[in-house]
């Protein structure tokens, strides 16, 4: 259990990493 539970956090936190980088570089472009 403990091991799919870290296996969601680093996909989630994967996930909120991309659309960050996503946002970034859509404010740079702009």
């Amino acid at each position: 259990v403990a091991m799919t539970g870290d296996f969601i956090l680093a996909v989630s936190s994967m996930l909120i990493a991309r659309l960050r980088n996503n946002d970034v570089t859509q404010v740079l472009s702009q």
